[in-house]
């Protein structure tokens, strides 16, 4: 079977011309999850709700960040910009964004 290249060339990103849906798969895009919803990957989300958070702490007066902060803001993203919480995780989606939160250094405590 003829095999062709896939973005970057190199031999882990080959498909086979037989398999259009792995081709699909492969294909930079947004991820869709079984239940038919389209899904952003977990290091997009990151920079993003990283980018918003910084945006709403400006926009509260908020000096020093500290747990309670990220949870009101977690209530915020649910009710205001709930398209930022479509990306796939395992287990909380709160976990996951004190997750980023805590990781880019936003949130302390």
């Amino acid at each position: 079977m003829e095999k062709l290249p896939v973005a970057g060339k190199s031999r882990s990103h080959r498909v086979r011309m037989s398999d259009p849906v792995s081709a699909i798969f492969r294909a930079k895009g947004p991820q869709i999850s079984r239940s038919g919803r389209v899904e952003m990957k977990p290091g997009k989300a990151k920079r993003l709700i990283c980018q918003e958070f910084r945006r709403w702490a400006a926009t509260n007066a908020i000096g020093s960040p500290r747990v309670t902060d990220g949870f009101v803001f977690f209530g915020y993203l649910k009710q205001k910009r709930p398209d930022l919480l479509k990306f796939r995780c395992r287990g909380d989606k709160w976990q996951s964004v004190y997750g980023f939160l805590s990781e880019g250094g936003l949130v302390s405590g």
